[in-house]
């Protein structure tokens, strides 16, 4: 028999010269698809029956129930925290809870029991009743064999449950209590292209300080002022946001300023939370500077500082690229409790007033 070649791309020799096994193949496919048709039909009738009888057995559960009472509540089958509270069994966020609490207890008077305080509404707020949160802030703040970073953390976090609640007078007070300066006088913006804003002395940390003194920013032609800042501006937490006061806000650097009395000379604690690069003095002293860039949080860094007796100014300089612009800042003592015998202003008058940066530091090389 002559052999001949098969253009298989046309229809119509496919038919005629397909082999046997090929045929079989395709007959065995055929029947594949059919069965998979048929089972999927009946599925589908499956699910319809049930769905159909579960929608019948609650028409009649409710229909029972309305000769009972027509509008009787609807208990719910679940309790918040709980995953089965009828067979008590702790659902996810209420073990949470349970583990930062044997944190707390197996940590007593360590710094360590802080980590179960970090993150705690964030975590549970909302998931656990406020109340509950609320007391074991306030049981770890006034524990006094707790450490004072642990106990004042726990405070600062009651504030910011107290924020969430509406209640921004006590949380204010409680951030006070604690050593949170929220009253500055800021200026900005100055320019920070290329990220040559913090190498560069601008006018607020050369010339003798004057409130009603007048810069030149970022903005040709632009004049700029200094600008009080104190708790009615202050966001949640006794943050300082330099992005709500001055624009633009992206490649840029501003200046905030304060003083503090002390009743004596000591050593304290600078406790720094910012989101861009950043310089601190105190007095003509640099004390701290960082050039990362991160989410501010009033835990990031804490530098030694020294006050003389009477008034001491502080002068916080903040360049941003495109990150957050402001800061956190609490004054406590190295063990990390709040100051006692110190007052804040950032509107001083008389010996405090003639305070200026004539004298300050040149800028260093930025610590790695």
């Amino acid at each position: 028999m002559r052999s001949h070649k098969v253009n298989r791309n046309s229809p119509s020799l496919c038919a005629e010269t397909i082999s046997p096994i090929e045929a079989l193949v395709n007959s065995e496919r055929l029947g594949a698809r059919v069965r998979l048709a048929r089972r999927r039909r009946a599925l589908l009738g499956t699910l319809a029956l049930a769905s159909s009888l579960a929608l019948s057995e609650q028409a009649l559960a409710v229909m029972g129930g309305a000769t009972a009472s027509a509008l009787a509540p609807v208990e719910p089958s679940w309790e918040a925290g709980l995953l089965d509270s009828g067979a008590g069994y702790p659902g996810r966020w209420e073990r949470e809870l349970t583990r930062r609490e044997a944190i707390l207890k197996r940590n007593r008077g360590s710094i360590v029991a802080i980590v179960a305080i970090v993150g705690l509404l964030g975590e549970l707020e909302g998931e656990i009743e406020a109340d509950r949160l609320a007391a074991l802030l306030e049981r770890v703040s006034g524990d006094r064999r707790s450490q004072p970073y642990v106990r004042a953390h726990a405070a600062y976090t009651r504030g910011r449950l107290m924020d969430h609640q509406g209640q921004s007078a006590k949380a204010d007070k409680l951030y006070a209590d604690q050593g949170f300066v929220s009253e500055w006088m800021i200026v900005g913006p100055f320019e920070n292209a290329n990220g040559v804003g913090l190498s560069t002395p601008y006018a607020p940390e050369k010339d003798p300080y004057e409130e009603n003194q007048s810069f030149e920013g970022k903005l040709e032609g632009e004049a700029l002022s200094w600008r009080f800042h104190d708790t009615t501006d202050a966001l949640t937490g006794a943050y300082v946001s330099f992005d709500e006061f001055m624009f633009p806000n992206i490649q840029v650097v501003g200046y905030a300023t304060t003083w503090v009395h002390s009743d004596k000379g000591r050593k304290a604690v600078l406790n720094l939370g910012v989101g861009g690069a950043y310089r601190a003095w105190v007095g003509a002293k640099v004390v701290g500077e960082n050039e990362a860039e991160r989410t501010p949080d009033p835990l990031q860094d804490a530098y030694p500082i020294e006050l003389k007796k009477g008034w001491n100014r502080v002068v916080l300089k903040l360049a941003a690229d495109q990150t957050m612009w402001g800061f956190y800042a609490r004054l406590s003592d190295a063990k990390g409790a709040p100051l006692k015998g110190v007052i804040f202003s950032a509107r001083p008058t008389g010996e405090a007033s003639q305070i200026d940066l004539s004298a300050l530091e040149p800028p260093t090389a930025m610590s790695s």
